[in-house]
């Protein structure tokens, strides 16, 4: 009778233990799923947060831990054309859409010498239009060798940061409308070394220019990114800099880009190195950081 009841009781204990395995996975399971259900995939490749608050004009920024709310970075660049000669641009009436290239040793007042990120708090600016646009606001303008900031055709455009990946879109207006044929800035996470990752973009005749390269139609500029180096170390305004390099190139039917990556934990990409479609370089450099 004894041996009765502790049979009974062993197979009670495993009856429970298996009710309690059961539940620990289910919610393992829901856990999983919940993180999953937290982002989509946009442009063939790009994680996106889904944010159930709609109200909260600050969702897409206030949880970023790199790009935070009010950020500024500011980038020295410099356009080398075939022939290794260096330019930067000059701007009539402090407009970045009215500018011409000038030899890096015949600057003037009205030289574009840098450019400031400065990183929106919230979407405001663009859901008057766009209601559901769903990326972190950043702001570009553009500071002339005499220290001006231009803020006349000063640029607003986006970028995402997630758990997933960070991907942004560089500069695109004047002549710095070339970068929109080139690899846009973009890391996916874990990121280490041998990691790749791929994405695509459509992109239609207002982009052309006479000065880089003209098409008909709508070409198809296919990304693939690969890290190559996860523990670099590069000299910077900021010291000794670990960065991650990530290598990527665009193909298309009108020809290739190339870009060169240099990413850190804390600042963000502090250096981009384009080859651009008609094969000139424009190679960008964080010089100054201001933490809201």
């Amino acid at each position: 009778m004894i041996i009765g009841k502790k049979i009974r009781m062993v197979y009670y204990m495993k009856y429970i233990s298996n009710i309690c395995l059961f539940i620990v996975l289910l919610f393992s399971s829901n856990t999983v799923l919940s993180q999953n259900d937290m982002y989509r995939k946009v442009l063939s490749g790009i994680y996106i947060e889904i944010q159930k608050d709609t109200t909260n004009l600050s969702r897409y920024t206030e949880d970023n831990e790199i790009y935070r709310a009010e950020n500024k970075y500011y980038f020295s660049y410099i356009h080398i054309d075939g022939n290794n000669n260096e330019y930067y641009y000059s701007c009539s009436n402090n407009d970045i859409e009215h500018c011409e290239y000038i030899s890096k040793n015949n600057i003037s007042d009205t030289t574009i010498v840098g450019i400031l990120m400065r990183v929106k708090p919230d979407i405001s600016d663009f859901t008057r239009n766009l209601p559901d646009y769903d990326q972190t606001v950043i702001e570009y303008r553009f500071i002339t060798h005499k220290g001006d900031i231009i803020y006349q055709n000063s640029e607003l455009t986006g970028l995402v940061e997630n758990k997933k990946n960070i991907w942004m879109h560089p500069t695109r207006v004047g002549l710095f409308r070339i970068l929109e044929l080139c690899p846009f800035p973009f890391v996916q996470y874990p990121c280490k070394k041998g990691q790749k990752w791929k994405w695509k973009l459509q992109i239609g005749e207002r982009w052309r220019n006479v000065r880089w390269i003209t098409w008909k139609g709508t070409i198809t500029n296919k990304y693939q990114y690969k890290v190559v180096d996860d523990d670099a170390i590069i000299s910077t305004n900021f010291g000794e800099l670990k960065c991650k390099i990530i290598k990527s190139i665009a193909k298309s039917r009108i020809g290739t880009t190339e870009l060169t990556a240099y990413f850190n934990e804390i600042y963000g990409f502090v250096r981009l190195e384009y080859v651009n479609i008609n094969k000139s370089k424009i190679i960008m450099q964080l010089i100054k950081f201001e933490k809201k």
